[in-house]
């Protein structure tokens, strides 16, 4: 009953090895290159969004015409994930740092409306498409 036309396994010594360590070695390619890519986009979004924020703040003068002045580079990544992050992350950047400078909250800060000008109107323009980025997904229900 065991014949040769009902074996379906494949015949190795027909294989040439180059090709399959080649073949091996495009796919190895294949999959490093994919990584690499996502890796990239990864890091693209990590730095698009304190880039906005930082062109907003400090470039377009947002700060200043608020009367909050400049901001450092680890205040405009904080205030980045502030921004993206929904409901429950934002309550939990406010805790950690009530926790590490409780006398934050005690300060007093005299805000002023911006002066209305075209580079301030793109500068809360780019901050407000910011702050809507993680709530601009649509679900749709087809049913």
């Amino acid at each position: 009953m065991d014949t040769k036309e009902n074996d379906r396994s494949p015949d190795w010594s027909k294989i040439d090895p180059g090709c399959l360590f080649f073949g091996g070695l495009g796919l190895g390619a294949l999959i490093a290159g994919g990584a690499v890519f996502f890796a990239t986009l990864a890091a693209a979004a990590l730095l698009f969004g304190p880039f906005v924020f930082w062109l907003s703040w400090n470039v377009l003068d947002l700060g200043e015409a608020v009367g909050i002045g400049e901001l450092g580079f680890w205040a405009i990544v904080l205030a980045t994930v502030f921004l993206v992050l929904d409901w429950f992350g934002k309550t939990v950047i406010v805790g950690i740092v009530m926790l590490v400078d409780p006398g934050w909250f005690q300060a007093e800060a005299t805000l002023t409306w911006p002066e209305p000008s075209f580079k301030h109107f793109v500068a809360v323009a780019l901050l407000a498409g910011l702050a809507s980025f993680p709530h601009a997904r649509h679900r749709h229900n087809p049913g």
